[in-house]
C-alpha cells in the first residue's frame, strides 16, 4: 500500500484530508454519477478547499466545538465538502435521510425536526433546491435553526487549522427509527481511523490500483465509512451513484462497475438478488467485471440462493464467485466486525435445524443441495459464513449469563475493537446495556466455527429490508396516528423471503369494519400512509378486534402474531389482503 510510512501520524479525519491534499493534490478522489452520467468530480486539493469554504461558513454562523450539524443530502459532492467542513470547523457531522417532499405534514420533515432536536443541532444542510424548507412546519418552529445550502458558501483564502483531537467525535450515526426510539451512535476520529485501517488491511487495498464504487447512501454506515472515508484513507478513487438511480434501475450499478473498472463494491443480499432477477442478456453481454475482486455482502441475512443466481447471471461478464465476500457488522462498531478474506468467496454451513432450535448447537450435516423452505428437506438450515474478525478485533459468543460458549454453541455475539462507539448520544442507560467492560453486546445471535463467525438471527426487534433497519414501533405509530387508532391496533412483523433475499413487512391492523369496500379502502389507506412515510410494506392484513394481544406488562406479542400469520391463521375468518 502507498503511504504506509505516514499512516501513524493521522490523528483525525481533517489531518488525513490535509495530508492527501498536500501529497496527492490532483489525484481524483471521487466522481459522482446521475443516471449513469458523470455530473461532478473532485480531487483531494479541491475537496480540502471546498471543505475549508464550508468551515468558514459554519464558523461565521457561530458553530461551536463539538456542536452537531445535520446533513440531509444525497450522494453528491456537497455532502463530501460539508461533511469535512463541519469537522474542520470543530463540529460533528450527522448524516440523515435526504428530504424528498415539501409538505407541512410530511413524515420526512417531522423526522428531520425530531433528529435535530434529539442531538441539539442548530444547523441543517440541505440541497440548494430545498433552501425554502426552513419556512415549512415543523422546521419553522425550531428556535434558532439555521438552514444552509451550497449557495451560501463563499470561496475563502483563509487557512483553517483542524482544531479537533483523536478523541473528538467524527460522526453521529443515526440508527433507524424516530428520535424518540432511535439511538445515535457516537464514533470518535480514532475509532473511524481504526475502522478504515482494518477494512483496508483485510481487503489488501493497493493505492492507485484499486478503486471503489457504491450506490449506498451516505447516511448508511457502509456508504459513509466504507465508501467515502476508507477510499480517502487508501488514496483510491471512488465512484458514487445516486441511491435512487439504483432503486429504479439496478443495472446502473453493474454498468458503472464495468464502465469504471471498479475493483471493490458492496451491497446487501437483496441488491445482488435484484440484479440477478432484472438484468437482461442484452445488458450482461456488454459488461466486463473481470477486474472486480471484492464485492462485499452484508447489512442483512445472506441468502445462498441469491448469491448463486447473481454468480450465474454475471459469469458471462467475467464475474468470479470468489469476489463475493460476506461480512458482518453494525454501526456501534463503525461498520464492519468480520469480513471474508479476499479470494475465499462465500461459504455456507448446513446445520441441523432441530438441534439448533432445541439445543442451541450448530450441528453440521451433509447438504443435499436443498435451497429453499419449499424443498423436501426442511430439517436443515444454511447459515452464511461472515468471515473472520478484522485486525485488532475480537469476537466471542456468550450465553445469557455472559459465560463464554464453545465451538458451534449459539449465543449472543460480543465484540471488542478500537472501533467501538463512545456510546449512544445522551442515553447513558442504553449505552450501559450494550457497552460493558470494553465489550459490545450486539444483540445478535451466532456461533463460531474454525475462527469464523456465523449469524443465526437477532434478539433485537428490528426489521431489515434492503439493508436498512426499521423499528416495528415506528411503522405502527405512523399508521395509528394517521388513522386515529390506539396503540396496539396495528402491529408490524416481517419474515424472510428467500426468493427476494430480504425480509417482507406485513402490517396487521384490527378493524370492526365488515363492508368489503370499506375494508379494501382501509388496506389501501394503511399502505399509502406507510409508503408516504418511506416505510416498506408488502402486505396489509385486517384482523378482528382483540386479535392483537399484549403481555401482562403491556408489550405486544409480535413473535406470537408472526407465528400465527405464518401458520395461516389469519386467512378466511380474519380476511387478508
Amino acid at each position: 500500500m502507498l503511504r504506509l510510512g505516514g499512516q501513524n501520524t493521522w490523528r483525525t479525519l481533517p489531518e488525513l484530508l490535509a495530508h492527501n491534499a498536500e501529497f496527492y493534490p490532483d489525484l481524483l478522489f471521487a466522481r459522482f454519477l446521475k443516471r449513469s452520467e458523470v455530473v461532478a468530480t473532485c480531487t483531494y486539493a479541491q475537496t480540502l478547499q471546498k471543505a475549508t469554504d464550508w468551515a468558514a461558513l459554519f464558523l461565521e454562523h457561530g458553530l461551536q466545538r463539538g456542536e452537531a450539524v445535520v446533513l440531509a443530502l444525497p450522494n453528491t459532492e456537497d455532502f463530501v465538502y460539508a461533511y469535512f467542513g463541519v469537522l474542520l470547523a470543530g463540529g460533528v457531522p450527522a448524516a440523515t435521510v435526504p428530504i424528498r417532499r415539501l409538505k407541512a405534514d410530511s413524515h420526512y420533515l417531522a423526522n428531520i425536526a425530531q433528529r435535530l432536536q434529539s442531538i441539539h443541532a442548530r444547523t441543517l444542510i440541505l440541497s440548494e433546491a430545498q433552501a425554502g424548507f426552513a419556512d415549512v412546519p415543523p422546521l419553522s418552529s425550531i428556535e434558532k435553526l439555521t438552514v444552509l445550502t451550497r449557495r451560501d458558501v463563499q470561496t475563502t483564502s483563509q487557512y483553517i487549522a483542524p482544531s479537533i483531537s483523536k478523541d473528538d467525535l467524527g460522526v453521529l450515526q443515526f440508527t433507524s427509527g424516530t428520535a424518540s426510539q432511535a439511538k445515535v451512535v457516537q464514533l470518535s476520529n480514532a475509532a473511524l481511523l481504526a475502522q478504515m485501517r482494518n477494512i483496508s488491511a483485510r481487503l489488501k487495498v493497493v493505492s492507485h490500483e484499486d478503486s471503489g464504487l457504491s450506490w449506498l447512501p451516505f447516511f448508511h454506515d457502509m456508504g459513509l465509512i466504507g465508501f467515502l472515508l476508507t477510499p480517502m484513507y487508501c488514496a483510491i478513487t471512488v465512484t458514487l451513484l445516486q441511491t435512487e438511480d439504483f432503486m429504479v434501475r439496478p443495472s446502473v450499478w453493474i454498468k458503472a462497475l464495468s464502465d469504471f473498472r471498479a475493483t471493490i463494491t458492496c451491497g446487501p443480499t437483496s441488491a445482488y438478488a435484484l440484479c440477478a432477477r432484472f438484468l437482461k442478456d442484452s445488458e450482461v453481454e456488454h459488461y466486463d467485471l473481470r477486474h472486480l475482486r471484492a464485492a462485499l455482502v452484508g447489512a442483512e441475512m445472506i441468502s445462498q440462493e441469491s448469491l448463486r443466481q447473481f454468480i450465474a447471471r454475471l459469469q458471462p461478464a467475467g464475474f468470479r464467485a470468489a469476489s463475493l465476500l460476506p461480512a458482518y457488522g453494525l454501526a456501534e462498531n463503525g461498520v464492519a466486525v468480520t469480513l471474508t478474506p479476499v479470494e475465499e468467496g462465500p461459504a455456507f454451513d448446513a446445520i441441523d435445524l432441530e438441534t439448533l432450535q432445541t439445543k442451541g448447537f450448530a450441528q453440521p450435516v451433509q447438504s443435499n443441495g436443498a435451497t429453499s423452505v419449499h424443498d423436501a428437506l426442511v430439517t436443515t438450515r444454511s447459515i452464511a459464513c461472515t468471515g473472520t474478525p478484522l485486525p485488532e478485533t475480537e469476537v466471542v459468543i456468550v450465553n445469557g449469563e455472559g459465560e463464554r460458549l464453545g465451538e458451534r454453541q449459539v449465543g449472543e455475539v460480543l465484540v471488542s475493537s478500537p472501533s467501538l462507539m463512545e456510546g449512544y448520544y445522551n442515553q447513558p442507560e442504553a449505552t450501559h446495556m450494550v457497552l460493558r467492560h470494553g465489550w459490545l453486546w450486539t444483540g445478535d445471535l451466532g456461533y463460531l466455527a474454525n475462527g469464523r463467525l456465523y449469524i443465526t438471527g437477532r434478539k433485537k426487534e428490528v426489521l431489515i429490508v434492503g439493508g436498512r433497519n426499521y423499528y416495528p414501533h415506528d411503522l405502527e405509530q405512523v399508521v395509528t396516528t394517521a388513522l386515529g387508532m390506539h396503540r396496539g391496533d396495528a402491529v408490524a412483523i416481517a419474515y424472510e423471503d428467500p426468493g427476494r433475499a430480504t425480509e417482507l413487512v406485513v402490517m396487521l391492523v384490527e378493524t370492526a369494519a365488515t363492508d368489503p369496500a370499506e375494508r379494501e379502502a382501509l388496506r389501501q389507506r394503511v399502505r399509502q400512509v406507510l409508503i408516504d412515510a418511506d416505510y416498506p410494506v408488502s402486505e396489509v392484513v385486517l384482523l378482528r378486534p382483540k386479535t392483537i394481544q399484549v403481555t401482562p406488562n403491556g408489550k405486544l406479542k409480535r413473535v406470537e402474531l408472526k407465528t400465527r400469520y405464518l401458520k395461516g391463521e389469519f386467512l378466511n375468518g380474519n380476511e387478508t389482503s
